[in-house]
C-alpha cells in the first residue's frame, strides 16, 4: 500500500483472484463507498474529503473498471461477484464492519451486501439509486430493458467496432450535451466534476459493461427491505430520470426507521450537484443514527 499525505492506496485479490484497486482518506469508523455502473469515484468527489475529516472513507473501483482488473470470464461480472469485491476490500483495509454508502448501481450493492454479511454492515446510505431491476424504470419506461438483449447481440456480434465506436463517441463534448438535455442539471453542476465519468466509460469494456448490466436488471432486493435493521438514508434527486423518485420514496416506506431526502433542482449526479447539502445531511445521519446508536449499544450492560 503506498501513502502519501494522508491517502492511501492498494490492490487486493478478489475471490475469484481479480485484482481490485482501493484507497483510503482518513480515519476512525470505516465508510465504504460504492459507485454506480461505469463509474470510477466520480460521485465522491465532495461526500469523500468532507466525511474523511471524521471518518476513515474507502473507495474502489469495481472488476472491470478504472485501475481493477478485469474478471476471468464475462460470467463473474455479477452483483455476486462485486459483493466478494467489496469483501475482499474491507478485510484489506481491516474493516471488520462499515457503513456502506451506494450511489446509482451502488445502491443494489449495499443491499446485496447486507443480506450477505448483515452482521458486518452499520448502517446504509442510498444515493439516487433502485432497490432492483433499474431497468424497468430507467427515464419512466421499459424500453431499456427491452432494448438490453439487442444491444448485447450487436456488441457480441461486432465486438471490436461498437468498442471503437464507444470509445469515440463517448467521452466528447457531443456526449456531455446529451448528458446534460437528458438529465444532467448544467445549471447546477461543474462540468469539470462530470467529465471523468466519461473518459472514464469511454474506455470501459462494452462487452463487461453490459454483463453487469444484463445481471443487476434481472436483481431486486425488495422482498427483504422490511427485513433491513440498520440505520438507513435514502436521498434521491427531485429531477433523477434514471431512478425516478418514486422507487426512492418506496424504498423508504419499505425500509423500517429509515430517514429520506429528495433534493431539489438535483438530477442522477445529485452527489456533485448539490454537494454542501448531502455532505451535510450524510454527515448528520452518521452521527445522530448511526455511530450515536451504536455507541448506546456498546454502552449497555
Amino acid at each position: 500500500m503506498a501513502t502519501a499525505g494522508g491517502y492511501r492506496e492498494g490492490l487486493c485479490r478478489s475471490a475469484d483472484g481479480t485484482e481490485i484497486f482501493y484507497n483510503v482518506i482518513g480515519q476512525g469508523e470505516t465508510v465504504a463507498m460504492c459507485d454506480g455502473i461505469g463509474c470510477d469515484q466520480y460521485a465522491w468527489t465532495y461526500l469523500a474529503p468532507y466525511l474523511a475529516a471524521r471518518y476513515r472513507v474507502v473507495r474502489w473501483n469495481y472488476r472491470g473498471h478504472g485501475r481493477s482488473g478485469p474478471p476471468p470470464a464475462l460470467a463473474a461480472m455479477t452483483l455476486d461477484h462485486l459483493c466478494q469485491d467489496l469483501e475482499a476490500v474491507l478485510d484489506a483495509v481491516g474493516a471488520v464492519r462499515a457503513v456502506l454508502c451506494g450511489h446509482s448501481m451502488g445502491v443494489q450493492v449495499i443491499l446485496e451486501e447486507w443480506l450477505r454479511q448483515r452482521e458486518r454492515v452499520l448502517g446504509l446510505v442510498a444515493l439516487c439509486g433502485s432497490y432492483g431491476r433499474p431497468l424497468d424504470t430507467f427515464r419512466g419506461s421499459d424500453v431499456a430493458i427491452k432494448a438490453l438483449p439487442l444491444l448485447r447481440g450487436v456488441f457480441g456480434r461486432f465486438p471490436n467496432v461498437t468498442q471503437l465506436l464507444w470509445e469515440l463517441a463517448v467521452p466528447t463534448r457531443l456526449a456531455l450535451a446529451f448528458a446534460g438535455k437528458v438529465e444532467i442539471n448544467m445549471d447546477l453542476i461543474r462540468i469539470g466534476d462530470f467529465v471523468p465519468y466519461l473518459d472514464h466509460l469511454g474506455h470501459i469494456d462494452v462487452q463487461l459493461f453490459l454483463a453487469l448490466l444484463d445481471d443487476i436488471s434481472r436483481r431486486t432486493a425488495e422482498p427483504w427491505l422490511p427485513e433491513i435493521d440498520r440505520p438507513t438514508l435514502v436521498l434521491t434527486g427531485e429531477r433523477d430520470t434514471f431512478t425516478p423518485v418514486a422507487l426512492a420514496e418506496r424504498m423508504h416506506r419499505l425500509v423500517p426507521g429509515s430517514e429520506y431526502l429528495v433534493v431539489p433542482l438535483a438530477s442522477h449526479t445529485m452527489p456533485i450537484e448539490m454537494p454542501d447539502l448531502v455532505n451535510l445531511r450524510t454527515e448528520k445521519f452518521l452521527k445522530e443514527r448511526v455511530f450515536s446508536e451504536r455507541r448506546a449499544a456498546d454502552l449497555q450492560p
